[in-house]
C-alpha cells in the first residue's frame, strides 16, 4: 500500500473479504510505510475482520522509505521501493521478474523528483501517474504530475513501454491532448482502460 489516501487504501477490506470466499489459507502480506501499516490495523480493526469467516493469517511488514529498499527476494521475483514526493509520504514499488527477466515500475502519486527518475531507470514497463493536463500549479499543490512533466522525465531515462494511469481524462480528446504533452520519446505510450492486463 504506497501510501494513506482512500483511492490507495479503501480496497484492503474488500480485498481480504473476498479472499475469504476463496477459502484462503495461506497468509496474506501487506507491506507499506510504519504510518500506513499503523492506520491499516486501525482501519481492520474498525470493520472488525477478525469476525469474518474463513480470515487468514494477515502479516503487516513495516518498510522504511530508503531509496531502492529491498523488501522481498525471492525464487520469482524481487520487490523493491523508494520515497517518492507526494502531498503525503508515499512510495514508488519496483518488480523484478526473475522468470520473465522483466522489470516493473510503478510510480504511485508523485511530483516529478529525482528519486524517480533514477529508480525507473532500465524498466520494461513504467506504470506513471499523470494526474494533470496541464495544470502545474495545481499538480504541486496536491502531490502531482502534469502530462508535461511526465514527458520531460521519462526523456531522460531509459524505459520501454510507459502506461500513463491516475489522469482525470474523461474524453478521447483529453487522452489525446495527454499524449500529445506526454510526448515522443524512444518508448511506446499506453493509456490503458482499467481492468487492462498486460503479458510480461
Amino acid at each position: 500500500v504506497t501510501h494513506f489516501h482512500p483511492d490507495h487504501y479503501s480496497g484492503v477490506p474488500l480485498l481480504i473479504n473476498s479472499l475469504c470466499f476463496t477459502k484462503r489459507k495461506e497468509p496474506l502480506i501487506i507491506l507499506g510505510l510504519p504510518y500506513v501499516i499503523q492506520k491499516l490495523k486501525l482501519l481492520l480493526q474498525v470493520v472488525d475482520h477478525r469476525s469474518w469467516v474463513g480470515i487468514f493469517p494477515i502479516v503487516f511488514k513495516e518498510i522504511q522509505p530508503d531509496f531502492d529498499r529491498e523488501v522481498i527476494n525471492n525464487e520469482e521475483f524481487n520487490l523493491s521501493t523508494c520515497p517518492t514526493d507526494h502531498k503525503i509520504p508515499s512510495i514508488a514499488v519496483k518488480y523484478v521478474s526473475k522468470n520473465a527477466k522483466k522489470t516493473i515500475v510503478y510510480s504511485s502519486d508523485t511530483r516529478p523528483c529525482r528519486n524517480m527518475i533514477k529508480f525507473a531507470s532500465g524498466a520494461d514497463i513504467f506504470i506513471r501517474e499523470c494526474n494533470y493536463l496541464d495544470e502545474e500549479e495545481e499538480a504541486y499543490k496536491y502531490g502531482h504530475s502534469t502530462a508535461k512533466q511526465v514527458g520531460e522525465e521519462v526523456r531522460k531515462i531509459d524505459i520501454k513501454d510507459l502506461f500513463l494511469v491516475h489522469h482525470g481524462c474523461d474524453s478521447k480528446e483529453e487522452i489525446e491532448k495527454m499524449r500529445t504533452l506526454v510526448g515522443e520519446g524512444l518508448y511506446k505510450v499506453y493509456i490503458p482502460d482499467d481492468l487492462s492486463f498486460v503479458d510480461l
